[in-house]
């Protein structure tokens, strides 16, 4: 019930802000309304509403986190879906949205502040409507089309987690899943291994 709950609430969300929030900053196309990835004139936006809650239970013999299991689908505490909209998602404390905009196109190279700035007013919106500052993860970047892969040449990267500025070890192997991990942890999970 939970994963179902999670995963209707992510695509509900994302189609909210792919209709009704990035329009009103970028000039956009994309195959379908509520895909995860839309184009526009030299630059690639993927935005992903995700919610840190079910990464951290076990289905199966025993749960961990079963208490907050029980306080997730509970009647009292349960997600309801017809009233789910970015704002209610940015106002629960294990959900998160993550952007990133890469620059393919070398002759926009020169506009990367301009995308910033439309990302960071986005983000604002965003954060605007949760209580206590959200939960979320951008990035923008100039990338380029090596022999095998896409490489970025730069990037800036911002980690906010309840309306705060984190800063993970630039050597860390893993900082978006040590912000996804930290979310949860911040919300009472118990991320610990089992």
């Amino acid at each position: 019930m939970m994963a179902f709950l999670d995963t209707e609430m992510m695509d509900i969300v994302k189609a909210d802000m792919c209709q009704n929030i990035m329009p009103k900053y970028f000039d956009l196309k994309s195959d379908s309304d509520f895909t995860f990835t839309s184009t526009g004139d030299g630059y690639s936006i993927f935005l992903i509403p995700s919610d840190t809650a079910a990464d951290h239970i076990h289905i199966g013999e025993s749960y961990y986190n079963d208490d907050k299991v029980k306080e997730y689908i509970s009647p009292d505490n349960c997600l309801i879906l017809s009233d789910m909209d970015m704002k209610t998602f940015a106002n629960t404390k294990t959900a998160y949205i993550s952007l990133s905009l890469q620059i393919t196109d070398e002759s926009k190279f020169d506009m990367k502040d301009e995308y910033l700035k439309k990302v960071e007013a986005m983000i604002d919106e965003y954060s605007a409507a949760s209580d206590f500052g959200g939960n979320y993860h951008y990035i923008v970047r100039r990338t380029s089309d090596g022999d095998t892969e896409l490489k970025d040449l730069d990037a800036t990267e911002v980690y906010v987690i309840n309306g705060e500025k984190i800063t993970f070890d630039p050597n860390e192997e893993r900082p978006y899943s040590r912000f996804k991990e930290a979310i949860a942890e911040k919300a009472g999970y118990d991320i610990s291994e089992k």
